[in-house]
């Protein structure tokens, strides 16, 4: 990727080269860092990418971590894209995230196997890197400065450093700032300047931050790094910023979360809580044997949270339950000719929204309501149709879900009629149904 970059700047960067040769002689670092330092204060706009590599080991363990991150903003459309990946390997163990986020047109996006889902706000605008690097430059010492190839390496420390790698490497500095204590640290960071003006190379060699990302693994155990290398590309223009183009969706979800780093390692290495109890639920899904009951009541789990749901014998409609998966209940209201429907009642991880997202409704089109004293968001749909016998069938559908405490309660009533028995599902039916699902 950067490679392209740099390719496509080539022309833009050669003829600003002849230029200032050409009216004041060969320039030199101070007079470039200058211009790069009006450049960044003076525009919102730039294309920066870094990406990392850290080798090294945590109780005698192999310790290998990259990471890339590429993002572009452009001031004059104000549309924002973020490519986030990480990839950690902690002896055999290995694990990987990406992610691809985008602001367009005003709308966020994120990347999701090939479709573009439409969501809250996850990017933001970020202040131009280098508007704190250059006057660090500009004060520093230049070791083993080469006029003529115009590279040169400078050694920052305290406050400098943390300031360069919180501008130039925002999520790095997310990583490593809780723990780092930047009076201790140093890093020599090597610029490049022969591509001249507008785009910058850089190369910040500091093993003693990536001893403390390797340190979150286990704080108590003895870490090491031989090498942490973040190299950093940046321009400073108004870039043509990826979009998602014709293959974003309407459909509403909760951003995704970003992990980073710190987390992955430590799902890893099996300290992540979260992941503990994912890992649970999933092995006792595979575990689970599918039962049906005409008496009683099956208990579904999720995330630590049990619910009971109890045959509802007393409404006239239902006679057993499924228990189809360890946290779904399935009931059956096949009742009568021409009538027929189900109830799903299910325990998911989440939030209300990410319940209707992911049966394809949209979230704002529910309302408040409370069932047995449980506050959640109830969605109707009613619609008719005419089935393949030409027959005029009506649809009535209710869904609700509530968050009680770590969970989402969900439940579906899904019901297709003939004209005689419409009416067979009610917001009454879920109100009572709601006497079997007692919840604390």
């Amino acid at each position: 990727m950067k490679k392209a970059i740099r390719f496509a700047l080539l022309v833009l960067s050669v003829c600003l080269c002849m230029m200032l040769f050409a009216s004041c002689g060969a320039p030199g670092f101070e007079s470039i860092g200058e211009e790069l330092l009006k450049e960044a204060n003076e525009s919102n706009s730039f294309d920066n990418t870094y990406d990392f590599d850290c080798i090294g080991a945590i109780n005698d363990t192999a310790v290998e971590l990259e990471g890339m991150y590429w993002k572009q903003q452009s001031e004059t459309s104000g549309n924002i894209y973020d490519y986030i990946y990480n990839n950690a390997r902690i002896g055999e163990v290995m694990g990987r995230e990406l992610l691809t986020l985008y602001l367009s047109d005003g709308l966020y996006y994120f990347e999701e196997e090939e479709t573009f889902t439409c969501v809250d706000r996850i990017v933001t605008e970020e202040p131009t890197p280098g508007r704190n690097f250059w006057k660090f430059f500009a004060e520093a010492e230049k070791l083993n400065a080469d006029e003529e190839a115009l590279n040169c390496t400078v050694t920052l420390s305290g406050d400098q450093l943390k300031e360069t790698i919180k501008e130039y490497c925002p999520r790095i500095y997310n990583e490593v700032a809780p723990y780092a204590d930047w009076n201790a640290i140093s890093g020599d960071i090597f610029v490049d300047l022969s591509d001249l003006n507008y785009v910058e190379e850089m190369r910040i060699s500091c093993p003693a931050l990536g001893e403390i990302m390797i340190q979150t693994i286990d704080p108590e155990a003895t870490a090491k790094c031989t090498d942490f290398d973040i190299d950093i590309f940046c321009s400073y223009y108004d870039p043509e910023v990826i979009e998602p183009g014709d293959k974003a969706i309407a459909k509403e979800a909760e951003a995704p979360t970003v992990y980073g780093m710190n987390s992955l390692i430590k799902f890893l290495m099996g300290e992540n809580e979260e992941a503990e109890e994912i890992i649970a639920e999933e092995e006792a899904k595979k575990n689970f044997t599918p039962v049906r009951i005409e008496e009683g009541s099956v208990t579904l789990s999720t995330n630590g949270v049990n619910v009971t749901v109890a045959v509802p014998s007393d409404i006239e409609i239902y006679s057993d339950i499924n228990h189809i998966e360890a946290d779904i209940a399935l009931l059956t209201h096949d009742i009568m000719s021409g009538a027929s429907g189900r109830t799903i009642v299910q325990l998911t991880r989440g939030t209300t929204d990410d319940f209707f997202g992911s049966l394809g409704l949209r979230a704002s089109a529910a309302k408040d309501a409370e069932l047995d004293g449980i506050a959640g968001k109830l969605l109707t749909e009613k619609s008719t149709d005419t089935n393949y016998f030409g027959q005029k069938v009506y649809n009535e559908n209710y869904f609700f879900a509530a968050d009680v405490g770590g969970a989402i309660l969900g439940i579906r009533f899904e019901g297709t009629y003939n004209e005689n028995h419409v009416g067979v599902l009610s917001e009454e039916t879920l109100h009572e149904l709601m006497n079997y699902i007692p919840v604390g």
